[in-house]
């Protein structure tokens, strides 16, 4: 054989492990070999001995010499660095093509996932002379060896099946074709992208969008306000678009009107089998605000008239916006302010309860004529696109306590029917209020006026009426009184009081002149 080591059969020894002879005058040997490799090519010799009856002492031989190929089909060995590749990193692909006769063919191709495109890599062809620096020919080894290192960072396209064909020509000139495929997974973690508003106008719809990216492709996609699930998509296939290569997009309408309530964190979560087919979940946030001009309303809204001695009235000022309201001012008919401040900033003087419907009371009492006047509530926000620009808004309303005229007539301490001596100083005292403030008051003695005031003019000229606020008082001095000064006082007095009706009010009083206790009567 071509390894040189002789085999040997003799009638004595007999057959061994790799040589079997039978036979008389034609003997015929066999020489067999297991698992037989290219070592076992080459020139294989037959020798044969034996002896002529005329010539006992002579050996005579003969051989024939045939030459042994060892020839094989073509093999193809396809291996990967990685077959589940990480998304952006780098791989490589090896194919190895051997034969008897070196192989004349190798091609490596990529069929797309969706097996809708293939690509050429790589092609040698010998017998067309296409021969490639990137194939390595080893005449020795009878290979092809092609490294394939082009994909430096993985993508979605990269993934599929990369197939290596190689041919050779084997026996009997018969040309033999092998291929091996090998599938590469690019894998990438989930990744989740929520599309939403930073903020959206009161009344205007609200769509949250949830971008989920990744392979293997997401499983679930879900959004949540606040830690509160909104939806949860389990079939993307109905329910989300694929945009793109594994990646989906969900839309869900959060309100077609938004009010504050829709205000909150909403979240956009996914999950996917990526690396070993090991769940992994990815998620993304944005806040949301209601945005909202400030708006100022009051209540009650118009012109109200209290009647004295009635319900006390609760002055409501409510104040509107997004972002919330952060100052209120009330500026209440005496002229003073009430202000309320969100963050505490200023003593609050003002009751406020609320975020973005701050809510301010006032309560007004009936029998007060200071809370007579114009009330005026301003309310200050700012929109959540300028933070820095303060916008304010304010509204107003007259509020009347109204009180039917009351008359008072008094003698010094006295404010009913007594006795004076004559000579004696009395001051009586003719006093109206109300609210409206009286209009009308006058100071009769038996029935002759003494004084009149009407709607400003006083009669006589010479007398004076003391107006102060929501009344009228005149004041009747006579110094040593005499009979004449004796009689009976009515004070009465008009105003115009609820629903602008014109009211009336008197008081009398009886006043008896005497003489003194130590006066004689002659």
């Amino acid at each position: 054989p071509k390894t040189g080591s002789d085999l040997t059969w003799t009638r004595d020894s007999g057959d061994t492990d790799s040589l079997t002879c039978s036979g008389e005058n034609v003997l015929t040997c066999t020489y067999t070999t297991d698992n037989n490799s290219y070592d076992d090519s080459g020139q294989f010799t037959c020798t044969g001995y034996n002896l002529i009856p005329d010539d006992p002492g002579t050996e005579l031989s003969a051989n024939v010499t045939i030459d042994v190929n060892v020839v094989k089909g073509v093999e193809v060995e396809l291996t990967a660095s990685a077959e589940e590749v990480q998304f952006g990193s780098e791989f490589t692909i090896t194919c190895i093509a051997s034969g008897g006769q070196i192989p004349t063919y190798l091609e490596l191709i990529h069929t797309a996932l969706d097996d809708s495109t293939s690509t050429q890599l790589v092609l040698y062809d010998k017998t067309q002379n296409v021969t490639p620096s990137d194939v390595v020919v080893d005449e020795n080894a009878q290979t092809l060896t092609v490294i394939y290192d082009d994909v430096t960072s993985a993508g979605y396209s990269d993934n599929g099946v990369f197939t290596c064909t190689s041919k050779n020509v084997a026996s009997q000139g018969k040309e033999v074709t092998n291929k091996q495929s090998i599938d590469i997974a690019v894998v990438k973690p989930i990744e989740s992208t929520i599309s939403a508003p930073s903020s959206v106008k009161k009344g205007n719809p609200l769509d949250i969008s949830c971008t989920a990216e990744g392979y293997r492709p997401p499983t679930m996609i879900k959004i949540s306000k606040d830690g509160q699930n909104l939806v949860v998509w389990d079939d993307l296939g109905s329910n989300c678009t694929e945009v793109e290569f594994y990646k989906f997009n969900c839309t869900f309408d959060v309100s077609t009107s938004t009010s504050y309530t829709d205000e909150g964190n909403y979240t956009c979560t996914s999950k996917n089998n990526a690396t070993g087919n090991i769940e992994t979940f990815d998620y993304s946030s944005q806040e949301v605000q209601i945005a909202q001009e400030v708006l100022v309303t009051l209540d009650p809204s118009s012109y109200t008239e209290l009647d004295w001695g009635s319900n006390d009235l609760d002055l409501k000022c409510t104040v509107e916006g997004g972002l919330a309201p952060h100052r209120v001012e009330l500026d209440t008919s005496s002229g003073t302010t009430l202000t309320w401040t969100s963050d505490n900033s200023t003593v609050s003087t003002l009751t406020c309860v609320g975020e973005h419907e701050v809510s301010c009371s006032l309560p007004l009492s009936s029998t007060a004529y200071d809370n007579t006047g114009t009330y005026r509530c301003t309310g200050y926000n700012f929109l959540p696109s300028d933070n820095t620009t303060e916008l304010s808004s304010s509204t107003s309303v007259d509020i009347l306590i109204t009180r039917d005229v009351f008359v008072t007539l008094t003698n010094g301490n006295h404010s009913s029917d007594h006795e004076v001596a004559v000579g004696d100083n009395i001051t009586i005292s003719c006093a109206a209020e109300g609210s409206k403030a009286p209009f009308y008051l006058q100071l009769d003695l038996d029935g002759s006026p003494v004084m009149t005031y009407d709607n400003g003019t006083v009669t006589p000229a010479d007398k004076s009426v003391t107006k102060a606020g929501y009344s009228l008082g005149y004041y009747y001095e006579v110094p040593e009184v005499d009979y004449a000064s004796g009689g009976s006082y009515e004070c009465s007095a008009k105003n115009l009081a609820l629903g602008s009706i014109e009211k009336n009010g008197t008081k009398d009083m009886l006043l008896t002149i005497v003489l003194p206790d130590e006066s004689i009567c002659l």
